[in-house]
């Protein structure tokens, strides 16, 4: 993690550590113009997951600014510095949680910097904070924040899962659900919402946990009856469980579907699973 003159007390002077020299600081500040706060941001990109996701507006200002929040309680927030080389205060973006900064960029912007601003070079790490650094989207609708964060869920659960980290592509694809069954109806929302049950049903089979596996693919085959991924799957699940005669029925309609997948074959036959 890296580290400046303007950030070097951090974790002294940001309001999300409630410092006790803060009144002091704030007290001495002429008011500062304060600014609308946008429908939603979405953060991609993030090393440290937790910070990526759908962000909203709280009901709390901190110093001219709307505080923005996320599902796993990551707060974005503007923070003063009192330069004392130069005699001013200084501001800035941090992005945090627990009271413990992760992200932080200095910038007199009133409302966080997009991944387009010029300011985007400039984010900062700390702490235990992981590379890279965030990405900023603003949406001009909730739903519209909503269906980008899921997407990215999508992705990002898609390497890790590559990557053979199963828990925590688990756990990014569960948020990547959480917003995609609030978007409405439409097809692509549902291809969205079929791939994120699929995809974590694999999850939790490569985990072994099969009921919940079975219950992930299920809900895919509830919206795309065909779906061959989602098929096995439950199949598979299904056959950990002892549920041999529904296991068959899958893997039967999955070649049913699709005859020329190879996929489809099972590793023994049909007729020995009990």
């Amino acid at each position: 993690a890296k580290s400046n003159t303007f950030w070097l007390k951090l974790e002294h002077l940001s309001s999300l550590h409630r410092p006790p020299r803060l009144p002091r600081l704030a007290a001495a500040m002429a008011p500062v113009e304060t600014a609308p706060p946008p429908v939603a941001l979405v953060v991609t990109g993030a090393g440290s997951g937790e910070a990526n996701g759908l962000y909203l507006p709280t009901e709390r200002m901190v110093f001219g600014a709307p505080v923005f929040e996320n599902d796993e309680r990551c707060l974005i927030s503007r923070e003063p510095h009192n330069d004392k080389n130069k005699g001013e205060i200084r501001y800035g973006w941090v992005l945090g949680r627990h009271r413990r900064a992760l992200y932080a960029v200095q910038t007199d912007e009133l409302l966080p910097p997009s991944a387009s601003s010029s300011s985007q070079a400039g984010w900062l790490r700390f702490g235990d904070a992981a590379a890279p650094a965030p990405r900023i989207s603003y949406a001009s609708t909730r739903a519209e924040a909503s269906a980008w964060a899921a997407a990215a869920f999508r992705e990002r659960g898609n390497a890790l899962f590559n990557a053979q980290r199963f828990r925590e592509a688990d756990v990014t694809w569960s948020r990547g659900i959480d917003l995609a069954t609030t978007l409405p109806e439409s097809e692509e929302n549902e291809d969205l919402l079929v791939a994120l049950f699929s995809n974590r049903a694999e999850a939790r089979i490569r985990q072994e946990k099969w009921e919940k596996a079975l219950s992930d693919a299920q809900a895919a085959l509830l919206r795309r009856p065909t779906h061959e991924k989602a098929l096995l799957r439950a199949a598979l699940a299904a056959k950990e469980l002892g549920m041999y005669a529904e296991a068959k029925s899958l893997v039967q309609a999955c070649l049913d579907e699709q005859p020329r997948s190879g996929d489809a074959r099972p590793t023994m036959p049909l007729s020995s699973w009990a």
